[in-house]
């Protein structure tokens, strides 16, 4: 008989999400958070303040070379992103952090155009693709309250004038080396964390614990495809 068992990956911060009561469903071979509660409920708690969500699960590849202009001017049906900005194709955000070095984040591998010519097409001497998916975790700081809750947490200036939406940078967040991304969620303010996958639990409970005085709650993927709306 074939051997029909396919293996589960965890988020950085598992343990912490079950132990909080998250309902949890596979994606893309990711045990995700659904909801901890009444979805409705957490949007809520993210709407009157800030929420966080464990995003881990989506594929994360860096990119490095000095040719990688070379395979976003040719595979971008926009404008390749300066250093130190994002930008969004279909379920993709690439974020520029230097002239050669990006970092790649899709949703839904099965159905990102870039990642299939990134693993497939794309040749180079000098573009270099690295599946960093599951070394690196992500989370989502969303609401009125995410940028005073963040600016606890980092020395970066997130004044809007500065750090406006789809702007990105590498820096220590609570000691911890992270790439943020400013992306809003409609009219939410929000930010993308991504870091180091060991210091996972540290930093969601520095954040939990900055975010204390608004009442801040974890939500799931649920309210989150709720709050896309």
């Amino acid at each position: 008989m074939a051997n029909s068992w396919i293996p589960i990956k965890r988020s950085p911060v598992h343990c912490k999400l079950e132990k909080m009561g998250a309902v949890l469903e596979n994606i893309s071979q990711w045990q995700c958070v659904e909801r901890f509660s009444d979805p409705n409920q957490e949007i809520k708690i993210v709407k009157a303040g800030v929420g966080l969500l464990d995003l881990s699960f989506a594929g994360k590849w860096e990119l490095k070379g000095k040719d990688l202009e070379e395979f976003l001017k040719s595979n971008l049906d926009q404008p390749s992103p300066n250093p130190g900005t994002a930008i969004l194709t279909g379920s993709d955000c690439l974020i520029r952090i230097t002239q050669n070095h990006a970092l790649l984040i899709t949703q839904q591998e099965d159905n990102s155009s870039l990642l299939k010519l990134i693993t497939t097409k794309f040749k180079s001497s000098c573009f270099h693709p690295i599946d960093r998916s599951s070394g690196l975790g992500q989370f989502l700081l969303c609401g009125p309250q995410a940028r005073t809750v963040l600016s606890k947490l980092t020395s970066l200036d997130l004044r809007e004038d500065y750090f406006a939406n789809l702007c990105c940078a590498c820096v220590p967040m609570a000691a911890i080396p992270t790439t943020i991304v400013h992306r809003n969620l409609n009219t939410l303010p929000s930010y993308q964390i991504v870091f180091n996958s060991e210091s996972g639990e540290y930093l969601w409970d520095c954040i939990m614990e900055a975010g204390e005085e608004f009442d801040i709650g974890p939500f799931g993927l649920t309210a989150l495809q709720l709050l896309e709306r």
